[in-house]
């Protein structure tokens, strides 16, 4: 749309088209390039509401982005220690039921685990991959609300 065009400017008319073109992850869009894009739209048409509601979107895409990076780390360093305790139980040093783990040279006390920590955290970890899944919805749906705005 050439008026589309015209009010963006070159460089954000062509970054709305790259985020569509396939530069991004399949589902992914840039959720920044369409905020400034439905910003600047909203400046030359004007719609009630949508200046709050596109900062409201930006503050919730900001929160969203940190969760999942908070996440998605903490998931990490589980799986690193799953890993670990994983090698340990398989090398015959693991742990029998409710008997704590031995311990490893350059091991603190503090590390010991038993089969029921074992136990608990892989609950936590399906918890925080079932809680990641969660909020990379609620990007999704963000997304779609943009997509609406940019109508």
């Amino acid at each position: 749309n050439k008026a589309v065009a015209a009010v963006l400017g070159g460089d954000l008319y062509q970054a709305t088209r790259r985020s569509e073109a396939g530069s991004r992850p399949k589902g992914e869009i840039n959720i920044e390039v369409l905020l400034q894009g439905a910003e600047k739209l909203a400046a030359v048409y004007p719609i009630p509401g949508a200046a709050a509601r596109m900062s409201e979107l930006r503050r919730r895409q900001q929160q969203l982005e940190a969760n999942v990076v908070h996440y998605e780390e903490r998931v990490a360093r589980q799986t690193r220690e799953l890993e670990r305790m994983k090698g340990r139980w398989e090398s015959g040093d693991g742990v029998a039921d409710g008997e704590p783990m031995t311990e490893q040279p350059g091991e603190d006390a503090s590390e010991m685990m038993t089969k029921e920590d074992l136990e608990r955290e892989e609950e936590e970890v399906r918890e925080l991959e079932k809680k990641k899944r969660g909020l990379e919805e609620r990007v999704t749906g963000m997304e779609r609300d943009l997509g609406g705005l940019m109508r």
